[in-house]
């Protein structure tokens, strides 16, 4: 179930699809089929449940294949699942070296994108099965983004252009654990705020971003 097929994608794309339009309640599994074009059969040699769906969607795993696909230029989200180590292609780092702090950034805004697109109650519901299941998917699905944000923060340090001395490494695991924090708040008060404006606010508080880059 952990490999990226296209076909796996291309259920979690219909499947995303119809909790936009209708929410999770009220999207079955057969409606996911029937939009994916499968048999239940394919379904749960993906997924064993709805709910895992649901993870699937929220999991770097995921956000990793469709930058990677934008990366490319990509069309269709269901295509090759392709690199998902993060979003390092074979070419390069499609993110660029020429703006470190813009390029620190758009990960963690493409990941905020990726997470308010879905809602709070999407959200809330994977917060909630962490805590029935003990496993907070954060701090082990996240941790290949925290990998990738470890060269940008390097190079903005090393550029000036952000004031936090700290270690790369250190610094971007407490990117992820801000990130997951603010996603929290936001996913328990039903979105009741701008979660992109205040995730980005607390990123750049903590980087220490210099004023010329503010």
């Amino acid at each position: 179930m952990g490999d990226v097929t296209p076909t796996k994608r291309a259920i979690a794309h219909r499947a995303a699809e119809l909790f936009e339009n209708k929410g999770v309640g009220n999207t079955s599994v057969g409606d996911i089929c029937q939009a994916a074009g499968v048999a239940r059969s394919t379904l749960y040699y993906h997924f064993r449940s709805k709910s895992d769906i649901v993870r699937y969607l929220v999991s770097y795993e995921y956000l990793a294949a469709e930058l990677a696909d934008a990366a490319r230029g990509a069309g269709e989200p269901g295509g090759s699942g392709g690199d998902t180590d993060g979003v390092s292609g074979a070419s390069g780092d499609p993110l660029g070296d020429s703006d470190p702090v813009g390029a620190l950034l758009t990960i963690p805004r493409t990941f905020i994108g990726h997470l308010t697109k879905f809602g709070p109650d999407l959200l809330a519901k994977v917060f909630a099965q962490d805590l029935t299941g003990g496993e907070y998917f954060f701090t082990r699905d996240y941790r290949n983004m925290s990998r990738v944000l470890v060269p940008h923060i390097r190079r903005a340090q090393d550029a000036g252009l952000i004031t936090n001395p700290c270690d790369a490494a250190e610094l971007a695991n407490l990117s992820v654990f801000v990130l997951s924090q603010v996603a929290y708040i936001w996913a328990c008060s039903g979105g009741d705020f701008d979660l992109a404006a205040e995730s980005e606010l607390h990123l750049r508080k903590l980087y220490g971003i210099a004023p010329r880059h503010a």
